[in-house]
């Protein structure tokens, strides 16, 4: 299991904050009434208030807040710090990582070619990277640029997003592709995929000849003056104005505490392994400037970037997803369209190994909320987003913070101390020195089991990645959590005693086969 990586939802926030159409006073858009400009600086005043308080009891460092209502900007402020325990403030120029909100730029990157007719929508993906192959032939002919990026390819929830951090690049992992079978057939089900988002990046790349971000400046950064945004990490670590990326980890006593990652982490570079999916770096202004854009249907400033036609494409259903609330939820293009009794929404968060975001937006209010943030585990961003939408259609007596953070911590707890029991009287392995050798899994490669000073190690992938085995019982060993894998590894023996395979806990578990 990763211990983290670009992911894409958080635990569903309660009905409570699902139902809030006026707090029991407003069941449609027909019958409610937005808020006059007193009301607004009332609602707005309240959240600041709000914002902050959370951000203290959620033990965030820093967060930056956009929200824009009728093409202004309402309200624009950073809080707390870029750095854990020190002072440089968070600013609405402070740069952070957006994670998977960068889908939403690689959907709208893709509107600009099918806008000057050198791409559809429909164009089999085949037909724009011939390299590409999904494991049935049938499928591979019918997979569209659509559906590399709504998340219902047949592939496993998430598949591929080890790979990058353990050193393979994007042509391996997309060739790779084609030794997965299906979970599903194509187009009947949904799971989430960071990897197929790179699809859209090469075609688009094949077609214009451009870096992406290049494409993305001249498509979308330029024309919305994003000016301070970019999609690379050399760009991340030269701004001037940047927020350090911070996770949980245990404190001296055992307390959760927000703690920077080291500037060598690959957690800091594991959001530009996949880009589509990830990559984005923005502020609160710049992000701004792209809820403008989202509400003004394509335009920014009275210029049109992307067709109306496009928009609406971008933003409708494709793919339904799992029922997990009372409300019926699809995946568009970098978006998830969401039933609710006043009106629609669509919302997207994002995750990188040290940062958080949420980007909401309520179409028929002309309404939309950005939060970052700099840790990769907390999940105040969305709570944060959510609790201002129940705040704007009348409900002042929510808490959702409050309501969520027994529930947010323990999920935190468990990712950064997972419990992987020990048996109470546990059986001796064989010897070490029998289990060391060569494994091979057709997707992962080879890894090298190695014995060293009485313990085990693996090194896997082209990045050479070291994992430390920790006996737990037999033949069984604990990767202990790190910055890559946690859970428990086994090793298979035949009747005969001899070791045939081993199984490692990676994305999912991957079984590798002695050589």
């Amino acid at each position: 299991m990763l211990a983290a990586g670009c992911t894409m939802f958080p635990p569903q926030h309660p009905d409570a904050a699902g139902d809030q159409d006026g707090g029991g006073s407003a069941g449609s858009s027909q019958n409610f009434t937005a808020p006059d400009e007193t009301q607004m600086q009332a609602i707005l005043s309240d959240f600041d208030r709000y914002a902050e308080r959370a951000r203290q009891d959620w033990k965030v460092p820093g967060i930056a807040v956009a929200i824009v209502k009728d093409d202004r900007v309402i309200f624009l402020k950073g809080y707390g710090v870029k750095t854990e325990g020190g002072n440089d403030p968070v600013t609405p120029d402070t740069i952070f990582q957006t994670g998977s909100d960068t889908k939403a730029f690689t959907a709208a990157v893709v509107a600009t070619e099918v806008d000057r007719g050198t791409l559809r929508w429909d164009d089999p993906v085949v037909a724009r990277y011939p390299d590409f192959a999904l494991y049935e032939p049938a499928d591979t002919r019918n997979f569209t640029i659509t559906d590399s990026m709504t998340h219902r390819s047949g592939l496993p929830d998430h598949w591929g997003d080890d790979l990058g951090m353990l050193g393979y690049d994007q042509d391996y992992i997309l060739h790779a592709v084609r030794y997965v079978p299906p979970q599903y057939n194509l187009r009947s089900g949904y799971s989430y995929e960071n990897v197929l988002y790179m699809l859209p990046v090469g075609i688009v790349r094949n077609s214009t000849g451009q870096s992406w971000q290049e494409i993305l400046g001249s498509r979308i950064f330029g024309p919305l003056h994003m000016t301070n945004s970019s999609a690379d990490y050399a760009s991340f670590v030269s701004a001037g104005d940047v927020a350090t990326p911070h996770t949980f980890r245990a404190g001296p006593d055992g307390s959760l505490v927000s703690t920077p990652i080291q500037s060598r982490s690959i957690m800091n570079t594991f959001s530009y392994m996949q880009p589509g999916a990830s990559g984005v770096n923005s502020n609160a202004r710049d992000m701004a400037a792209w809820l403008r854009f989202q509400l003004g249907n394509g335009t920014s400033d009275g210029t049109r970037i992307v067709s109306s036609e496009g928009m609406r494409y971008m933003h409708s259903p494709q793919t339904l997803m799992p029922v997990t609330s009372s409300r019926k939820e699809y995946y568009c293009l970098g978006w998830v369209y969401q039933e609710m009794p006043a009106s629609p929404v669509l919302f997207h968060s994002g995750a990188t190994g040290g940062f958080r975001s949420m980007v909401l937006l309520v179409p028929d209010q002309d309404l939309g909320i950005v939060i970052l943030t700099n840790n990769g585990l907390s999940e105040l961003p969305d709570v944060l987003a959510w609790q201002f939408y129940a705040r704007y259609y009348g409900n002042s007596t929510l808490d959702l913070a409050g309501l969520m953070q027994s529930s947010a911590e323990a999920h935190v707890e468990e990712t950064v101390n997972p419990t992987l029991p020990v048996p109470a009287s546990p059986q001796p392995s064989l010897p070490l020195a029998s289990l060391a050798g060569t494994y091979h899994n057709d997707i992962y490669g080879n890894v090298q089991v190695a014995e060293d000073a009485g313990a085990l190690n693996v090194t896997i992938g082209p990045r050479e990645v070291e994992l430390h085995m920790v006996h737990r019982d037999g033949n069984t060993f604990i990767l202990p959590a790190s910055e890559f894998f946690t859970g428990i590894a086994s090793f298979g023996v035949d009747s005969g005693g001899t070791v045939r395979n081993l199984t490692l806990p990676l994305e999912r578990p991957a079984l590798f086969t002695r050589v």
